[in-house]
């Protein structure tokens, strides 16, 4: 009995949903971001509205912090940098590069036992911006010898396409894990898009 009156209904009722959804990211493209980003840490706020049972409109906003690998970052800088680094010599911090994409667009359910599982995918447009720390590096000498490379910004379209499962836990509240494609036009690199893959556990309140 208690089926009955989980996910499907509650969307059915058109009540505006919120959601949290921390979880990582994995760096996509171009190359040069995945030789010198690892994994990062991240989180969205979203709402929902639906307006059915199988279909809902979002917005969210989702911010990522990748931090810098430094091995991979002096991958273009040469040998004679890297050999500095892994004897100790060299100093290299900072550099993060950060993430934050405000989207809205659809959310297209399949619901199963009765709605208590739905299964989903999404697609969604909106606004990306991408900026990236300074990175310092220092030649440990007496004295240290410093160099600074300054970091950046630009702020560009974004769009984003994914696939999740919600599991619905009574008429209000929601558990989800999403996975999703996220493309920014804006440039790490010159001439390319940066792209990512995060992933997001999430509860959702109606």
């Amino acid at each position: 009995a208690g089926v009955a009156l989980l996910g499907t209904p509650a969307r059915a009722q058109r009540r505006l949903a919120v959601s949290f959804s921390p979880g990582i990211a994995f760096p996509a493209g171009p190359a040069r971001f995945t030789e010198a980003y690892r994994w990062a840490l991240g989180g969205g706020l979203g709402l929902a509205i639906p307006l059915s049972p199988r279909f809902s409109i979002h917005a969210q906003a989702d911010y990522n912090r990748f931090m810098l690998d430094r091995l991979g970052y002096l991958g273009e800088a040469g040998q004679v940098l890297r050999d500095l680094f892994l004897s100790g010599f060299l100093g290299v911090e900072g550099g993060e590069a950060n993430m934050l994409t405000l989207l809205a667009g659809g959310r297209g359910y399949a619901p199963l036992f009765g709605g208590a599982v739905s299964p989903y995918g999404t697609a969604a447009l909106g606004g990306f911006l991408l900026w990236t720390n300074a990175v310092t590096l220092t030649v440990r000498s007496d004295p240290p010898q410093p160099t600074r490379r300054e970091g950046g910004s630009e702020l560009s379209l974004g769009a984003a396409l994914g696939v999740g499962v919600e599991i619905a836990q009574g008429q209000r509240t929601a558990w989800f894990v999403e996975g999703r494609w996220v493309l920014g036009f804006a440039e790490l690199t010159p001439g390319t898009r940066t792209s990512y893959f995060p992933v997001r556990v999430g509860f959702a309140l109606r």
